[in-house]
């Protein structure tokens, strides 16, 4: 019945209430849900947040990422941002697009084949574990938006 709409989010908890709603609508739900989930995932703490892989790794290993995430949120830097999901619903498909803010990154590197290596790593399989689910990922070149269409 939506054939349009704009949503903004900042937290982890509202990209799963998102990722759950809008995946409600593809023709694998949970599929759909985990992948929307990823990429908003990858749009906040990356894009907003600005936490580097390598950063990130550091976090998990030390059991302090809730800590790091929790201190960006709350940042002066970071505290105004919000990343922006919008969909459209044609008759088979909703394209989704979602942005966010920070300077991008270069996302190139875990759209090959080989990125599917690291599913067993404790981060850098966010965009490899959508494409499995969505398999139709596009990033602009900035690495600060990317789409997707799911089949409905």
């Amino acid at each position: 019945m939506l054939r349009k709409g704009e949503f903004s989010i900042k937290t982890f908890s509202d990209a799963r209430f998102l990722a759950a709603l809008l995946g409600q609508s593809g023709k694998s739900p949970a599929g759909a849900a985990r992948g929307l989930m990823e990429l908003m995932f990858n749009a906040i703490e990356h894009g907003n947040l600005e936490i580097g892989f390598q950063r990130k790794h550091e976090c998990l290993l030390s059991n302090t990422y809730n800590q790091e995430v929790v201190s960006r949120l709350t940042n002066e830097r970071y505290q105004n941002r919000s990343v922006r999901v919008e969909i459209e619903n044609s008759l088979s498909d909703m394209y989704v697009n979602i942005s966010g803010g920070g300077n991008g990154f270069d996302w190139k590197q875990y759209m090959t084949p080989e990125a599917s290596a690291n599913l067993n790593m404790p981060n850098g399989r966010g965009i490899a574990i959508a494409g499995k689910l969505l398999g139709n990922i596009r990033y602009n070149t900035k690495g600060t938006e990317v789409s997707c269409r799911i089949e409905t």
